[in-house]
């Protein structure tokens, strides 16, 4: 019988099982270690707060050196702080026809309690009914929908549900029936709408931070598609002057060519600090290795994996592949959850360097395709 992952967990004496590969946003994530990228990430977090103006920055991370976790990290740390600083996480969509696409996954990205809450705060102050000339009659639109998401009926709310999200089954009849305006139909409609409800979340909040994951998948749109997104974010950034900075996130090659990726328009926007995840190298991956264990033990539970064990792995990893904070955690996932059923079965008391070593040679050819693996 499959044993569920948590008993893996209680089994090696760990609270949880550390070693995922895809982070949970529902879940409390853990930091391990990269104790420099972390202060970089936070002084970060300091320069946007005390900026007024709206900013553009880029990340760049390697092949499974922990980018989406990072990003997600540090919205769930600003979300759990309740900081002035309201972060938005979307992923650039890998099918992208146009700027309407990107708009569709960062309305999606947005709770429509949050943007209930937002309206409801902000709807009392006078800066409500100023949203300048840039944004035009779809600044309106977005106050009717969001005051039919706070008070409407349930069908009224439905409605509006596919509104926001610019849902092309939304009825002409449905608009009717529910007084909604015309939906999202162009790319300059879904600007003047995304430009509008960021410009009512900063009403709210000092700064809101925008961060678009996989940002390097417009590297394989055609030139036009390309064009139109860039462009698009560029007029949403003019739209949004202050209280508003977009983090570009990127995984690719070298981190010298993430400005290749862009127009000459966002390139003159981006800040010249591109924040950068690199690989590990032994030393970091053992650091990086044993604080995630040590975050998860049970106090007063004695931990099965032995620290030899971690040095082990990692020594063994740097064999077939580079050290990526991915293929040490799924390589620690296959190895541990084999020690947890073989401690289980009374085969050995716990993880060690040798049951490591001997482990990792049974698994070697499994292990070399995980790190052939290719992200899109």
């Amino acid at each position: 019988m499959k044993v569920p992952t948590n008993d893996f967990a209680v089994m090696l004496g760990l609270r949880e099982w550390p070693f995922g590969v895809v982070p949970d946003p529902d879940k409390t994530l853990i930091w391990a270690d990269r104790r420099e990228l972390l202060n970089q990430l936070n002084r970060l977090m300091r320069r946007i707060k005390g900026n007024p103006a709206s900013t553009l920055h880029l990340l760049w991370a390697d092949f499974g050196a922990g980018k989406t976790h990072t990003l997600l990290y540090l919205r769930q740390n600003l979300l759990s702080a309740k900081s002035a600083i309201l972060p938005v996480y979307a992923v650039l969509p890998k099918e992208t026809r146009s700027f309407v696409d990107v708009y569709r996954a960062i309305a999606s990205s947005l709770t429509i309690e949050k943007l209930i809450e937002i309206y409801r705060v902000s709807s009392k102050t006078a800066e409500l009914q100023n949203a300048g000339p840039l944004i035009g009659e779809k600044w309106n639109d977005v106050l009717t929908v969001l005051r039919a998401l706070s008070i409407g009926s349930d069908s009224v709310v439905e409605s509006a549900k596919k509104w926001m999200l610019a849902d092309q089954s939304l009825t002409r009849q449905e608009l009717f029936s529910t007084s909604l305006p015309d939906k999202i139909r162009t790319v300059d409609d879904a600007i003047a709408v995304v430009s509008s409800i960021f410009r009512l979340m900063s009403i709210d909040s000092s700064r809101v931070v925008l961060m678009i994951d996989e940002f390097q998948r417009t590297g394989r749109l055609r030139t036009g598609i390309r064009n139109d997104i860039q462009a698009g974010l560029r007029t949403f950034f003019n739209n949004c002057p202050t209280g508003l900075s977009i983090v570009l996130s990127f995984k690719f090659g070298a981190a010298k060519e993430v400005e290749t990726y862009l127009s000459e328009e966002l390139r003159d926007l981006a800040d010249p600090q591109v924040i950068m995840i690199p690989v590990l190298d032994q030393g970091g991956a053992k650091d990086f290795l044993t604080d995630l264990v040590e975050q998860v033990k049970v106090p007063g539970t004695d931990c099965r994996i032995q620290q030899d064990a971690i040095a082990s792995l990692v020594e063994s990893v740097s064999t077939v592949g580079t050290l990526k904070p991915r293929l040490i955690t799924k390589t620690a996932s296959l190895l541990f959850s084999e020690g947890a059923m073989d401690i289980e079965d009374g085969l050995v008391d716990s993880i060690d360097a040798v049951y490591v070593c001997n482990k990792f040679k049974q698994s070697r050819s499994t292990i070399e395709n995980i790190d052939a693996e290719q992200e899109d």
